[in-house]
Formats: structure tokens, C-alpha cells, sequence
């Protein structure tokens, strides 16, 4: 029998939990009996009673598995540990605010087990705002050179345990997952569903969670800005040794009369310019070296744990 693992991140989630556990049960229900599930909520330190409401659940349902983190990590990176922590041939992840709709598991298990690695869920446009969606589009398209309808791809998501295996190997632990998936290049189906509201609760999601989106995706996914200013440096480096050469050519061969000093002053400035540019290049390249080396070592503290209930 296959084993599949239902990731779900939560922070302060108390007034939905019960709610998506019924109706994600009774998704499974209809299964019949035909997978071994594990439901893992990982908890990014939430203070009201989601803790509280987990345990409860467990004493009645053994397939439940539970992880609490002692500080809010953020939303990608519980959703990447529960992945890892996750002992399933498949893997779906899904919010517990119900705006995603648990019925469609059956239809990405149907596609997983017809040969897709990877099964991604696409949002109706209507969902959004046209600015925001026009915000997304633009960012994906032009600034990560990602397809046309990824911004409206969330992480409601099926991956198989070989796309898990890549993603427990990869050395960088700061990535922006949602792309680092795609990128593997697994054999992906799409599925298009209609997004609800959120009906319960506050959303977590606001303008400081979509600026850390976009600074880890320009940082660790995109390096077009990066490659960027190392061009203009090595063109000012390039313009700068070119034109102090004109000078020193002028001044050695008397080409045009100079003011007394003028030729020397600027061979000397742009050569600095020059060096400056290089140097600049050097900083930057050994600084995001050791800025990513320090961020693969920190630890993500677990302050709570219960893998095996029984």
C-alpha cells in the first residue's frame, strides 16, 4: 500500500483546523482505504489555541503528526520542513483555511499515480485585483523570465518522494521553493481550480510576506540584477583603462595640447574608476558567498515534535 503525506502550515489558525480536518477526512474517506495518509501540521509558533485544537485531534486520529517551531519561520520554510519531514510516496501540501479545495487531492493522486512527479494547481484570475495581478504577472514574466500563468500557481501542490529526495540534497537551504520545484524539471501536470475568500480567521499574507517573496526570489532564485551590475562595472572598468590610454597616448605623442596636469588627473581618475569597479565586483561576489554560507548554518529550532503519536 502507498504511503501519501498531507503537509499543512498553520500560524494561529485556531477557527479553521477542525473545520479543514472534517472535511480533508472526508476527502480521504473516499480513497477507500487504498493509501496509508499522514496528516503533519507544522506550526509556526502560533500563540492562540491551534496547539491546543492539533493535540486533541491526535488523540483521536493517529495518522495526524504535529511540529512546532519556537519562532515563526515564515510560510515557505514550514511548508519546505514539513516536506522533509514527510515519510510519503506523494506529498500534498494545502493551507487549512479552506481556500483551497481538499476535494481536489483526489484528482492529484489520480494524476500522480498516471505518472506525474509533479502536480501544480493554477488560481482563476478573478481572484485577485487587477493591479495585483498585473504586479505578479510582471514580476514573474519579466523580472525571473518564468512563464506567463506562474503567478497565479500557489503551493497547493502533489510532489513525488524523488522531487522530496532533490529537495532534502540541495545545499542552499535558503531558496524560493515555489520555483525550485518547478525548475527540477519533473514530469508536471497543472490542474485550474476557482479560489474561494477566506471565510474564517485573519490571512497571514500582507505587503511585508509579498516583499520577502520578492527579495528571496531576487537573491537566491534570479541572478539577472547580480549579473547585471557586474556588466556595467566591467563596462565602466572597460571605458575608463580605454579612455586613460587615449589621454596617455595624447600626452606621449603631443596629439593636442593639454592643459598643464589635466592629462594626469584624468588617466588617474579613471583608472580608479576602474579599479573601483573590479574591486566592487570582488566585494560583492565573496560577501553573497559568505552571506549564504552563514544562512545554510542556522538552525531551525524545533520546539515541539510529535512524529509518532502512537
Amino acid at each position: 500500500m502507498k504511503n501519501i503525506s498531507i503537509c499543512v502550515p498553520i500560524f494561529n489558525e485556531q477557527e479553521n483546523i477542525n473545520i479543514f480536518y472534517d472535511e480533508l477526512n472526508s476527502v480521504l474517506e473516499k480513497t477507500n482505504n487504498k493509501y496509508n495518509f499522514e496528516i503533519i501540521f507544522t506550526d509556526n509558533n502560533s500563540t492562540d489555541d491551534s496547539e491546543f485544537i492539533i493535540e486533541k485531534l491526535i488523540e483521536k486520529d493517529t495518522r495526524i503528526k504535529y511540529i512546532k517551531f519556537s519562532e515563526n519561520y515564515g510560510y515557505e520554510k514550514s511548508l519546505e520542513l514539513g516536506y522533509l519531514y514527510s515519510s510519503g510516496d506523494a506529498i500534498i501540501s494545502i493551507d487549512c483555511d479552506l481556500q483551497d479545495p481538499p476535494s481536489l487531492i483526489l484528482e492529484m493522486i489520480d494524476n500522480w499515480e498516471n505518472g506525474y512527479e509533479l502536480i501544480s494547481t493554477e488560481r482563476n484570475e478573478d481572484y485577485e485585483n487587477s493591479v495585483s495581478l498585473f504586479m505578479k504577472k510582471f514580476f514573474y514574466k519579466k523580472i525571473l523570465n518564468k512563464n506567463k500563468n506562474f503567478s497565479l500557481i500557489g503551493d497547493f501542490r502533489l510532489i513525488s518522494s524523488k522531487i522530496k529526495e532533490y529537495l532534502s540534497k540541495n545545499t542552499n537551504k535558503k531558496i524560493f521553493l515555489r520555483s525550485f520545484i518547478f525548475d527540477l524539471g519533473f514530469k508536471t501536470k497543472t490542474l485550474t481550480y476557482k479560489r474561494s475568500k477566506r471565510t474564517r480567521g485573519i490571512s497571514k499574507t500582507n505587503i511585508s510576506t509579498y516583499l520577502k517573496i520578492i527579495r528571496k526570489a531576487l537573491v537566491y532564485e534570479n541572478n539577472s540584477i547580480f549579473n547585471s551590475i557586474i556588466y556595467v562595472n566591467l563596462l565602466a572598468f572597460i571605458i575608463s583603462i580605454t579612455l586613460a590610454l587615449m589621454y596617455l597616448l595624447i600626452k606621449i605623442f603631443h596629439i593636442q595640447n593639454l592643459p598643464q596636469g589635466l592629462a594626469s588627473i584624468h588617466i588617474l581618475v579613471l583608472l580608479n574608476i576602474g579599479l573601483s569597479g573590479i574591486s566592487f565586483i570582488v566585494i560583492f561576489m565573496y560577501l553573497k558567498k559568505l552571506v549564504l554560507n552563514q544562512i545554510n548554518s542556522l538552525p531551525k529550532i524545533i520546539k515541539k515534535i510529535n512524529i509518532n503519536p502512537e
